[in-house]
């Protein structure tokens, strides 16, 4: 896709801008997706290809940028939604590559996850709080994934991989991380 969406609310996505059928048996599915475009929220939950979802996110990649307030990220911005009831929101082998930008749980692939894996993050993601390089924060696990962007917030919870994370295994960060609360005062 290689649109320019701008929703005046929240809940946008690149691709799908809905959730997923989290009430059903099985499993939504989101593979091999790609978006090219820009997507900017006034109000939260925005994602590159899911504004929210519940189920697997597989192979897909964001290329553009990706502006919002809160539950931001370059794949999903909340890919943790109802995984509470569930365990199974997934999100496997994606990547982005653009910027990612918002003010509470910002990240390369997820605002907020619950499992990710085989994932990895080029781009740059800023915030205030809550801010990673693969996701703001992250539910159950994270594992096999690396970022290389630059990550950069205001406040507390900034990290190269996650704002703040349970379990986080056989991953990498490589790019600059700043927290830039310190240097203002």
């Amino acid at each position: 896709v290689d649109a320019y969406i701008v929703a005046t609310s929240d809940r946008a996505g690149g691709i799908y801008g809905g959730h997923g059928a989290w009430y059903s048996e099985e499993k939504s599915v989101v593979e091999n997706c790609i978006n090219n475009g820009t997507v900017v929220v006034s109000g939260g939950t925005v994602g590159g290809i899911c504004s929210e979802w519940s189920g697997d996110i597989i192979n897909c990649s964001n290329n553009g940028v990706v502006k919002g307030n809160e539950y931001v990220g370059g794949i999903v911005g909340d890919g943790n939604l109802y995984s509470y009831y569930s365990n199974t929101s997934t999100i496997s082998k994606c990547h982005n590559d653009g910027i990612v930008s918002g003010y509470q749980y910002v990240g390369g692939i997820a605002g907020n996850g619950y499992i990710i894996s085989e994932s990895y993050n080029l781009g740059d993601v800023t915030g205030v709080t809550y801010v990673g390089g693969i996701a703001g924060a992250i539910l159950r696990t994270m594992e096999n994934v690396y970022n290389v962007g630059a990550i950069s917030a205001n406040a507390g919870y900034v990290g190269g991989l996650a704002g703040s994370a349970n379990d986080i295994s056989n991953s990498y960060n490589a790019g600059r991380v700043s927290n830039n609360s310190y240097l203002n005062n």
